[in-house]
């Protein structure tokens, strides 16, 4: 279980995180979609790069085209959602996983500041015992168990037990 660039599907916040208007593409996808977009796969990716990225430049013209392009072969659209329309299926698997208990071992939290940030310690303490990070937003959360020697919940660890 993991997020990649969002948070883990039917984790914590969610159906929050789902609902956010910015958020709208998870749940974008299908036939009608696909022929919407049709054409217009420019139009479609401009948003991910002028909105979602952390630096809208990096992608100048050149990248632009060599992606729309690609995606406009025949079937990448659907594939590009299919990921998306994935997350319902993932949804229901985590929820699954999750009524097993949380996992044992310590997980490493990593929220990029322009993407999910502190939100993604939320949504892996919903997952994890011993949660830890580096991030100014989180704290290393320990639920009943010791990590790295230290069993006061809520104190703050570096990454360097995974990260050297």
């Amino acid at each position: 279980m993991g997020g990649d660039r969002c948070a883990a599907a039917g984790v914590g916040p969610w159906d929050q995180i789902k609902q956010d208007p910015s958020m709208w593409h998870f749940g974008f996808g299908g036939r009608d979609m696909e022929r919407l977009v049709a054409g217009r796969e420019r139009i479609y990716l401009d948003r991910f790069w002028n909105e979602l990225s952390r630096n809208p430049k990096r992608f100048d013209e050149a990248k632009r085209q060599h992606y729309s392009a690609l995606y406009a072969q025949p079937g990448s659209m659907r594939a590009a959602f299919a990921q998306f329309l994935a997350f319902s299926q993932d949804a229901a698997d985590n929820r699954t996983f999750l009524a097993q208990g949380k996992l044992q071992m310590p997980v490493l939290a990593l929220g990029g500041e322009a993407t999910f940030g502190p939100m993604i310690g939320t949504v892996m303490w919903c997952v994890a015992i011993t949660l830890k990070c580096d991030h100014p937003g989180l704290r290393a959360l320990d639920h009943g168990r010791a990590a790295a020697g230290d069993d006061r919940p809520g104190r703050r660890l570096p990454a360097s037990p995974f990260v050297s």
